[in-house]
């Protein structure tokens, strides 16, 4: 738990200094990966990481010319993501992960999908 949450707050240090931060944000995933233990898991993570590499860096450059609160917003993300994980609330974790990923997603294809109002 300590190294999912280390990675998040190194994240939030690179996010805060304008950088921006994919080593941070892969390693948290890569954190989240080990400690579950599926070794699965891990394993398909090394498998895909490569094309994930490039769309997180383009995913967070896009988010480099947004405001500070929602270039953030995946470090509340990930915030949700852990304390899901710390009271072992594993269908709550999967549940923020999905969002996590759907927000990562939607930041590609549409970089005002937070912007709205609805």
């Amino acid at each position: 738990m300590a190294d999912i949450k280390a990675a998040n707050e190194a994240l939030k240090e690179q996010l805060s200094a304008g950088e921006l931060g994919r080593d941070e944000d892969l390693a948290f995933h890569d954190a989240i990966s080990h400690a579950s233990g599926n070794e699965y898991f891990g394993h398909l993570l090394n498998e895909i990481r490569k094309p994930i590499v490039g769309t997180v860096a383009l995913g967070l450059e896009l988010a480099r010319d947004r405001s500070s609160a929602l270039r953030t917003r995946v470090v509340e993300e990930h915030n949700w993501i852990i304390s899901a994980i710390s009271i072992q609330d594993s269908e709550g974790a999967a549940t923020y992960m999905r969002y996590h990923l759907f927000q990562a997603r939607a930041g590609l294809v549409d970089v005002h999908h937070l912007n709205r109002e609805n």
